[in-house]
Parts: structure tokens; C-alpha cells; sequence
């Protein structure tokens, strides 16, 4: 089989590839194309808005969005983005998430609590056996004092939070990753070694336990699952990053 490999944009950031459709930033605005050239690339909307962004005015927002490299020191940009139903899609933004869609809307729906930053993933956990349908995301942050951290998920319009790491345990949360044949939700947590996990979520997170834990070699962003093994990458700047597989 004979692959190819293509350059694809450098002024514009891939935020999301959904089927037919694309998502991509760039100087604070979102874009929707169809191609994943964006050779048709249209505008959706704004994130400087008075109704985005209330936190931020607009002179300091455009200054910001006119350097890549403050962008990227700031962490000024979408981080996360998920699709939650056609047309519609979720992503993490200035610490706040946001949805937009189609038609270029763009709303606030939920505020990050003080202290953490944007999650570094937002996930759907759906017919997951024991589980409720939800969107979720784990806390992240710096999170120097070592203070408990949080999966919050959202049912209905309603985010809480529906599991506390207590203090002194964990950093923060990198991703949550669903898993339906095992009927349960594996939560990837740093930083240091006896922080750095893979855990296992049971019972709509009312257990959650570890199942890999204590090393740099399980400190991990993304994981994915197939039938029988779980692989999973790992980001460290304390050792070799590696590819893993676990079963």
C-alpha cells in the first residue's frame, strides 16, 4: 500500500476534523472548511466577543493574538475540541468552554474553576455500562500546593464535580479515556512518580482505582484502546518518551 504525505496549512491551527467538516484557529477566530486543505475555509466567529470573552478587553486581546509566541507561552489558544452532536461542537478556551456551531454561535457553558487552566482533553462518555451519558474532563493546572483535584462532567446543561483526587495525591489530570468493553473510564494523571498514573474508573466514578502507577513510564497525555490492549504515549521532560502497550 502506498502512502503519501501532504502539507496542510501553516498559518492555521487544525483544532478539529470531524468527518466532512474542519475546525481551525487562527488570531483569535474560528474557521470551518470542508477540505482539509481549506482551500474553502469561511469564518465562523470571533473569540474576542463581549459575549466570549467578558474577562479580557479588546486591545489586550488583539495585541496577544498578534504574536504566535505569546499565544503559545500564554496557552491562548483552544485546546481541546469535541463534537457532541452534529453540528455542534465543545471546546476549552481562556479557561472557559465554549460551544459553537454551524451557523457561527458561539456561547459560554462552562467557567473552569480558579486555579486550574484548561483541561488538556474533553471527552463523551456514552453507553458505557454503570456510567450516565456525560461530557467529563479531569482538572488541570499548575497546581503547586498539591490541592484536590476534580473529574467534572456535565449531564443536562449541569457541570459538577463527580469524583475528588484528595489533596497531596496528584497534580492534575491529562485525559480521561473511555472504554466500553471494560465498562469503565481510565483517568491519566501527573506529574511527579507517585503522582504519574493510569486509573481506573468504575461504577459511574464512584470507585476509582489505580492500575498502573508511580513512574515516569506511566506519566501520560493520550491513550488509545482496541480489543486487546491499551496503548498510551508518554510526556515527560525527566526521561526518554516512549510508546507503550498494556493489557
Amino acid at each position: 500500500m502506498n502512502y503519501s504525505l501532504r502539507f496542510v496549512s501553516k498559518k492555521y491551527s487544525l483544532i478539529l476534523a470531524d468527518k466532512n467538516y474542519y475546525l481551525w484557529y487562527r488570531n483569535g477566530a474560528l474557521y470551518l472548511s470542508h477540505n482539509i486543505d481549506g482551500s474553502d475555509m469561511s469564518l465562523l466567529g470571533g473569540l474576542c466577543k463581549s459575549n466570549v470573552n467578558y474577562s479580557l478587553d479588546s486591545l489586550r486581546y488583539r495585541i496577544i493574538c498578534k504574536s504566535k509566541a505569546l499565544q503559545r507561552i500564554l496557552r491562548f489558544q483552544p485546546r481541546s475540541c469535541i463534537r457532541i452532536e452534529n453540528g455542534r461542537y465543545l471546546f476549552s478556551f481562556n479557561r472557559n468552554i465554549y460551544e459553537v456551531n454551524y451557523d457561527g454561535r458561539i456561547k459560554l457553558v462552562h467557567s473552569i474553576r480558579k486555579g486550574m487552566a484548561n483541561p488538556l482533553s474533553i471527552c463523551t462518555i456514552k453507553d458505557i455500562s454503570g456510567f450516565k451519558d456525560c461530557i467529563a474532563y479531569g482538572e488541570y493546572g499548575w497546581n503547586e500546593n498539591r490541592d484536590p483535584i476534580n473529574i467534572v462532567r456535565c449531564i443536562n446543561g449541569v457541570w459538577d464535580a463527580v469524583y475528588t483526587f484528595p489533596k497531596n495525591s496528584i497534580c492534575h489530570i491529562h485525559a480521561l479515556i473511555p472504554d466500553k468493553r471494560e465498562a469503565c473510564v481510565y483517568v491519566l494523571t501527573g506529574d511527579k512518580d507517585n503522582e504519574s498514573g493510569i486509573w481506573k474508573a468504575t461504577n459511574d466514578f464512584r470507585c476509582i482505582v489505580p492500575v498502573l502507577y508511580g513512574k515516569q513510564s506511566y506519566r501520560s497525555c493520550a491513550a488509545f484502546i482496541d480489543e486487546k490492549l491499551m496503548v498510551y504515549a508518554t510526556d515527560t521532560p525527566l526521561e526518554g518518551n516512549f510508546l507503550y502497550e498494556t493489557d
